[in-house]
This record gives C-alpha cells, structure tokens and sequence, in this order.
C-alpha cells in the first residue's frame, strides 16, 4: 500500500463524532486507489464494506428496496449493519438505480453513522434520482498518485523530504537536483496509477497494464453512451492529448459539419464528471470577457505519454533544448503541473491577459490570485516573466507569481518566485506558510 496525501481528508471526516454527517462521496476514475485509500485508513476499525460491482446481487438487493425503511432492513438482517456503532463502504455505488435516493436519509436518520461512497463513475449516482440531495453529501476527488507520492513509493525517501523541507528561498543542490530530475522522467513515462507504478516497479510489463486499464474506461463509457460512439470516446482522447497546453474545441474532435458534432460537449462533460479528463477555464481580466475556450489536460501523465508519443521516442527533461522534442515535452510538463494543482486546489484556472498573452495557471487562496507560469526551458531568463510581472503590476497590490522550468531554484526576482517544475508538489503548503 502506498502512502497518499488524500488519507488525511478520510481520516479527519472518519473521526469527526458531529451528529448526521454527510455521505461522504470519494470519486475518481479506476485504479486511482479509492479502495486501497479506505482500506488502509480503516484499518483496525469495525466497517462494513459493499462493492457492487463485484457483487451484482447487492445492486439488485437495494433495487428492489421500495423505501428507506426497506433498505435499513436490508442491512441489519443481511449484513449486521447497525448505523451506531459501523462505519459504512459502498464501493462503485452508481451500480445500484435507488441508492443515489437514500442519501438524504442516510445524514438525516442515522445520527452516528459515517457512510463513504466511492466509484469509477459515481458522479452517476443520482442518474435515476428527481434530484441531488444538496447538503447531504460532502465530496473528495482522489486522483492518480502525484509525483511525490511516486518518490516515496519508489523508495525515494531523502528526495521526497528534500520536497518536504523546501521553503522559499531556500536552496537545492545539483546532486539532488539531478536525481529529482531523472526520478521525474520516470514519472513522466509511467504515471500515477498505483497499480501500474507497482508494475514498474517490480520489473513487469506496466505498459500493457495501463493500456488495459484504459480499456475499462470505454467499457464504462459504452455502458453509458453506445458502442457505435467509442470512437468518438477515444478521438476526444486523442484530441486532448495531441492539444495539451492549447486551447481546447469540440470542433477538434469532429469537424463542424460532420457526424457526432453534437454529441462532443456531452462526451467531454461525461469524461470531466468522471475525473478522466481535466477542464481549466481561461478567465480573462475582465469577467464580461471569459469567452475563450478552455484547456483540457488528461487525468493521468502516463496515460497521456500513451496518446501523445505515438510517434515520438521517449522524452527526457534533458531534451528541454531540443527545438524538435521541446513541443512533445511541454505538454507533458504542463499536463504535470495541471494534474499537481488539481490534487491540491478545488479550482485551477487559466488566465487570459490578451489575445496574445496568457498565463498557465491560476489558484485562489482567499481571496488572493496566485498566478502560475511555466516554461520549457533549462535556462532561467528574466524575459521568462513578461507575463507574470504584467499580471501583478495592473492587479494586485504586493502579489506574488510563481515560475516553474527545468532548473535550479532562483533567488526571488521581483515579486516572482522561480522554482523547478518538481516543487509543484509543495504549491499549497509554501502558500499557507
């Protein structure tokens, strides 16, 4: 089992003794690690787990509850459950058609009960619902592992603490420097899926593996749409990934005027709610202006190494100078950078400074907008911050900007701090510092 930062969201809400607490609703896409994460934090405690994907009779058995009173029978006579003294696991609870209704009554009568839902596809728990239970749910995205969580997986320990320990303005040597590096091309081709880093690291054929991994996620998707638009499930893919760090349209995917034109929004916000495919909005300065389209980036930076080096050999992050391989590389680091942030914001966003101008990301701390630049580089240059600098002169007072590339820790320039690419990782703790 590997050690995940989400366990401290899990364990704080397990322990939480407030009366009628919210359904906790932990979603990602498969083989994230929901079930291995619940494990592992309720170890030593009495829980009562149910996956219904494994066990299709327990799909039908709450399906053929007519009530809640119906359901709590279930329960106690089938399985023992007493809401006052057990924890509660449903795993991949979109399976069943009635659950999703039972939520509201899960916080609002079971006075002690802690209930956790997880589900590659559980945002359609409410699919056959009137409407959402707003209030009785409190949610907790896990993504793939990050890349400190794959250092301290790999054994890596002195390099994740060197990640631990930095703070601002501090300095990293280019021993440490380099290892960080070589372990992120490492990470870079395998990515974040738990099992697949076990693979890895055991030697096996991991590559296979995350291919066959993917291969669940259109058997999903064809459960939910049909298997004559699979192939517009893999194009969005493809799509994506071939336009990481550009903006993102539908009209990408499937020209204008061609068949399944219209059917693209719908799978694009599918695959969102499903955590497979990350939306980053472009705001412009001006709230009467956010009319540019979105970025998209891929949940898994070794699923996207799969879909957009097809044709490219491997890349290292010493390829940053190579004018051929500098274009296949940066939406590697970009996608890494997006998928960081994910896992530590609950909004990240794009910032649009003109038609020409952008910056890659932003975060919101407050009320505070910290804006996020990186850069295909080896080489730290103070044109690097045109646009950071832009940003903090005409809108804020004292703000701060942070710039990630591939060398070592800068010096603060101006109001800017400049930070190797691997220091994503730490974006929220030097924050709350």
């Amino acid at each position: 089992m590997f050690l995940r930062n989400k366990s401290s969201y899990l364990i704080d809400f397990i322990n939480d003794q407030s009366p009628n607490k919210p359904v906790m609703i932990l979603a990602g896409a498969r083989q994230v690690g929901k079930t291995t994460l619940i494990e592992q934090v309720l170890q030593g405690k009495p829980y009562l787990s149910l996956n219904l994907e494994k066990n299709p009779s327990y799909a039908e058995a709450i399906d053929r509850c007519r009530d809640f009173a119906e359901w709590e029978d279930y329960l106690r006579e089938e399985h023992q459950f007493k809401p006052q003294s057990r924890i509660l696991v449903i795993d991949e609870a979109q399976q069943s058609r009635k659950l999703g209704s039972f939520v509201r009554f899960m916080k609002e009568e079971w006075k002690e009960a802690t209930v956790i839902m997880t589900g590659s596809v559980i945002n359609e728990l409410h699919l056959e619902t009137e409407r959402r239970p707003v209030g009785r749910e409190t949610h907790l995205d896990l993504w793939p592992m990050t890349f400190k969580e794959f250092l301290m997986a790999a054994g890596q320990e002195s390099l994740a603490r060197t990640l631990t320990n930095f703070n601002l303005g501090d300095r990293i040597g280019p021993s440490p420097h380099e290892r960080l590096l070589e372990q992120m091309d490492q990470y870079l081709a395998v990515g974040g899926l738990p099992e697949v880093i076990s693979y890895f690291l055991s030697g096996k054929d991991y590559r296979k593996l995350r291919l066959d991994i993917f291969k669940t996620y259109e058997d999903d998707f064809i459960r939910y749409f049909a298997i004559d638009e699979v192939n517009l499930f893999r194009r969005c893919f493809d799509t994506v990934a071939a336009n990481v760090g550009s903006p993102s349209k539908d009209s990408q995917v499937v020209r204008l005027d061609g068949p399944g034109y219209k059917k693209i929004a719908g799978i694009f916000a599918r695959l969102e709610k499903w955590k497979l495919i990350i939306k980053c909005e472009q705001l412009a300065s001006e709230p009467e202006k956010n009319k540019h389209h979105p970025k998209r980036y891929v949940y898994d930076i070794g699923v996207l190494s799969d879909l957009r080096l097809k044709g490219v050999q491997t890349l290292s992050l010493k390829d940053l100078s190579h004018p051929l391989l500098r274009t296949p590389l940066g939406g590697l680091i970009e996608n890494y950078l997006a998928l960081s942030l994910k896992n530590q914001f609950d909004e990240v966003f794009g910032i649009r400074l003109s038609s020409q101008a952008e910056i890659d990301f932003g975060v919101k701390v407050g009320r505070t907008v910290f804006p996020i630049e990186c850069k295909i580089s080896p080489r730290f240059k103070l044109n690097h911050l045109t646009s950071l600098n832009s940003y903090l002169t005409k809108f804020t007072t004292g703000g701060e900007g942070f710039f990630f590339y591939g060398g070592l820790p800068q010096s603060k320039t101006k109001n800017c701090h400049v930070l190797p690419y691997y220091l994503i990782d730490e974006m929220k703790r030097l924050l709350s510092v």
